[in-house]
Formats: C-alpha cells, sequence, structure tokens
C-alpha cells in the first residue's frame, strides 16, 4: 500500500492506521506512538493518487468517498500528518513539489482586475443560506476575538468589530471605506454606533445583495452605500478605512500596490485598520488543495512580506493583537 509507505515516512509523533481495498490493514509511525486514527483507503486508483500528490488527493479522496476515517476524527489525522510533515519529516516527491510550488507562487498569486473578479465570485457568490448555517447572525467573517473559553460565536464577533472600531478612532462625521466590505457586518456596526457614513466595495454580487437589503432593514441606508467594485478601480478621499480579512485575496506581488492605494484614498490624518490572518513563518506557498477548492489566487502573507509593502509606501504602522 502506497499510502502505509508515504505515511511511515512522514509520521514521527504519532501513529496512523491505514485500511486498504482489499481489507489488510498497514501501520505507520512508531509502535510507542499514540494512535491519531484508522483511516480506509478504498480504491488502489486513490492510494496511487495520495501517494503521488498527497495535498491535493488526499482531499480529493475525502470528497469522493473513496477515503474515510472508520476510528478518530479527520482533524486529529491531519494534525497529526502535518505537524511531522512541518517538523521536516516528509519524503522526497513532497519536499521537491513544495519547492516548485514556491517558484511559482509569485504566478499564482497573479490577480488583474478580471482574475479577482473571478476568483471572488467562486468563494463569495455561492447563495447566502449556506454561509448562514455557520456565521454569526451578523455573518461577520473572520477573525473572531474569543475573550474567552466560554464565549459565543456571536459574542466573539461583536468584540472584534468593537477593538477595530476602537482602533479606528472615529470621528463624528468621518467617511470611512470598508475594502472587501463582505455581507455589511463591520459596515453595519460603525452605522448603527457612530455618527459616520460607510462606503463599502466588493466584487461579490451576492455580498453586495445582502448587505444593502440588511442596510436598508435597519435603516440605515442613508450612512451605507455598496458598490460593486475592485479596490484599485476605487478612487475618493477617506478619513478612516478598515479592511477585514481582505488581504489574503491581494497577492504577494500587489502588495505594494494595496498599501499605494490605501495611502491614496486616505485624507493626511486619516487612519486605516487592515485585518489580516498572518503567517507564522517566512513567505510560502499556498496550500493546492485550498488554492484550487476554496480561495484561488489567495495567501495567506508573511509579516515580513507586509511590513516590506507598508514600508515602500512610506505609511505609519501601529501593530497589535488586542
Amino acid at each position: 500500500m502506497l499510502t502505509a509507505k508515504i505515511a511511515q515516512l512522514v509520521l514521527a509523533s504519532s501513529r496512523l492506521r491505514l485500511i486498504d481495498w482489499r481489507g489488510a490493514e498497514h501501520e505507520a509511525g512508531p509502535p510507542e506512538a499514540p494512535l491519531a486514527g484508522v483511516m480506509a483507503i478504498k480504491t488502489q486508483a486513490a492510494d496511487r493518487r495520495i501517494a503521488h500528490n498527497p495535498q491535493i488527493a488526499l482531499g480529493d479522496a475525502y470528497m469522493e468517498g473513496d477515503l474515510e476515517v472508520v476510528e478518530g476524527d479527520l482533524v486529529d489525522v491531519i494534525t497529526a500528518l502535518l505537524r511531522d510533515v512541518n517538523a521536516g519529516h516528509a519524503p522526497r516527491n513532497m519536499k521537491w513539489r513544495g519547492k516548485i510550488l514556491f517558484l511559482l507562487r509569485a504566478l499564482h498569486q497573479l490577480n488583474s482586475p478580471h482574475l479577482a473578479r473571478r476568483r471572488i465570485a467562486h468563494h463569495y457568490d455561492l447563495d447566502h443560506a449556506f454561509y448562514r448555517l455557520w456565521l454569526d447572525p451578523e455573518s461577520h467573517y473572520s477573525c473572531a476575538f474569543y475573550a474567552t473559553p466560554d464565549t459565543t460565536l456571536e459574542e466573539a464577533q461583536t468584540e472584534k468589530a468593537r477593538r477595530i472600531a476602537a482602533k479606528l478612532m472615529l470621528r463624528r462625521g468621518d467617511r470611512v471605506l470598508d475594502i472587501g466590505c463582505g455581507w455589511g457586518a463591520m459596515s453595519r456596526y460603525l452605522a448603527r454606533n457612530f455618527d459616520v457614513r460607510v462606503v463599502g466595495i466588493s466584487l461579490s454580487r451576492e455580498q453586495l445583495a445582502v448587505a444593502e437589503r440588511r442596510a436598508a432593514e435597519e435603516g440605515l441606508s442613508d450612512r451605507l452605500t455598496y458598490q460593486y467594485a475592485d479596490y484599485r478601480e476605487h478612487e475618493s478621499r477617506y478619513e478612516r478605512i478598515v479592511s477585514i480579512g481582505m488581504l489574503e485575496h491581494v497577492g504577494a506581488p500587489h502588495l505594494p500596490e494595496y498599501f499605494r492605494i490605501v495611502g491614496r484614498n486616505l485624507t493626511e490624518d486619516g487612519v486605516a485598520l487592515i485585518h489580516t490572518i498572518g503567517r507564522v513563518g517566512p513567505p510560502a506557498a499556498t496550500n493546492s488543495w485550498i488554492r484550487k477548492y476554496i480561495f484561488p489566487g489567495g495567501y495567506i502573507p508573511s509579516l515580513s512580506e507586509v511590513a516590506s509593502a507598508v514600508e515602500e509606501e512610506a505609511l505609519l504602522v501601529a501593530a497589535g493583537a488586542a
């Protein structure tokens, strides 16, 4: 079984039991290590694909029903494998593939306005009913702030919005630009709680329709304006700019341009808050499966990539997680 051989090369701190399409069992990992789970691979073809390119084929096999975690939890199995891969225990073919993907990452992250429209539609133009299944009632999308383990999702997203608003240091009458406004959750929070007017821009028509409807339902349409626009095509001056979870769609090659446009659209004493997921470690490539199915063109930037792009545009930075 090829997948068992690959897993044996990877696993150093956990153990995995694999069942092949004939029903035979195979052990991978140190015999004394804790068992992460039992995984069944139901066809020989799936076994070959996983061994050849696990980053793509593992997820494909699971979606197609050719792979099943029959004991334990899928998250535990993936965590065990990733922990040891990230520690350097990866077979040669995975290492070479990773180097090639790193060399190609700039190509994968090219996001012209045309490509950006197509890629954003791929992810965000799904029916909002899907997202309502697992988001909070306001449809905040990125990185909630959990003050305690008992904090609910709704409370955590509200706390995130409160902290962002505090850092923006809003003043009465400020004009605010929300880059990548999503379903309008942050802009509605600002319009409800502060005497400001917000312009939200997005490349998702589905998101904009929801944002406009929610603004009308809450009687906030006089304070909120939503536009279908690429950040590169929007030009106006604002006292404040906020962008939450959108920088991951920009791509490293476009970061200097992004921050140049942020600076261009700010008044002289303006404040911008750019909220993004950060990469722990140096620049890398986006996971192939995520790039193919979830976030085409997406990339989580490293701190060094963001800092150098900000420095190029001579913007003053105040960073902090709280």
